[in-house]
C-alpha cells in the first residue's frame, strides 16, 4: 500500500502535473425578464455560472483576439417552471476574450450556448468590464489570473441584454444584483495528491 501511495504522490508532484492551474470564474446574480412571455418562467431566478480554464496554457486566436476554452455550467434556481431548477452543461465550450473591445467591453466570459430543462435554448453575452490586468493579454501569451479579475462589474448589468433566446427572437432577459469571483482552484491531480498526503499522513501517525 505505501508503495502504491508513493507512486500516486510522485506522480502528481511530478513535473508537467496539474498543481493549482485552474481558474474557476463564477458570476451571479437575479434573472430579469426585458420582453417576450417568459416561457421557462425564469423572471426573477437566481442564477450561478460557474467557468473553468486552463492557467496553463497560451491565449488562441479567436477571431483576430485572445480566447481561451474552458468548461462550466449554469445553475438555475427559484424558476415558477420545476423543469428548469436544475445545473445544465453548456451545449458549446465557453470562450473567455480578455481584451475583445479593448476600452469600452474588456473581458467578455460568456460567449456560450446553453439549454434548459423546458427545452429553450439561450445564447449569453455577459460582457464585463476591462479588468486591470488584461491590457497584457494576447494571443500566444499566458493566461493569468488578473485577466479575469477584478473586473467585477457586468457591463449590461441592471437593464442590459445578458441572454436571450437564438438567434435574438423569443425571451430576452438581463441579471440584476451580480457578483463576480476568479479564483485558483487545484487541478484534479492535486486534489488527489493532497487526499493520498493526508491518508499517508494518519496511516504513519498510528
Amino acid at each position: 500500500m505505501r508503495g502504491i501511495l508513493a507512486l500516486l504522490i510522485a506522480a502528481s508532484f511530478a513535473p508537467g502535473a496539474a498543481q493549482g492551474d485552474i481558474i474557476e470564474y463564477r458570476m451571479t446574480g437575479t434573472i430579469g425578464l426585458l420582453s417576450g412571455p417568459d416561457d421557462g418562467q425564469l423572471n426573477h431566478a437566481a442564477l450561478t455560472m460557474t467557468t473553468r480554464y486552463d492557467a496553463g496554457g497560451v491565449y488562441e486566436d479567436y477571431f483576430g483576439h485572445p480566447g481561451v476554452y474552458g468548461t462550466g455550467t449554469i445553475t438555475i434556481a427559484g424558476a415558477g417552471d420545476d423543469a428548469n431548477n436544475t445545473t445544465v452543461q453548456f451545449d458549446q465550450g465557453v470562450v473567455w476574450v480578455p481584451m475583445r473591445y479593448p476600452g469600452t467591453h474588456g473581458a467578455d466570459g460568456s460567449i456560450l450556448n446553453f439549454t434548459i430543462g423546458s427545452g429553450e435554448t439561450f445564447m449569453f453575452n455577459g460582457f464585463t468590464r476591462e479588468t486591470p490586468g488584461s491590457s497584457d493579454a494576447g494571443i500566444g501569451l499566458p493566461i493569468e489570473l488578473d485577466d479575469f479579475y477584478p473586473g467585477g462589474r457586468l457591463l449590461n448589468e441592471d437593464g442590459g441584454l445578458v441572454f436571450h433566446e437564438g438567434p435574438w427572437e423569443g425571451d430576452w432577459y438581463t441579471l440584476n444584483n451580480v457578483e463576480i469571483v476568479a479564483e485558483f482552484v487545484p487541478a484534479p491531480g492535486a486534489a488527489t495528491c493532497l487526499v493520498l498526503t493526508g491518508i499517508f499522513t494518519r496511516r504513519r501517525r498510528r
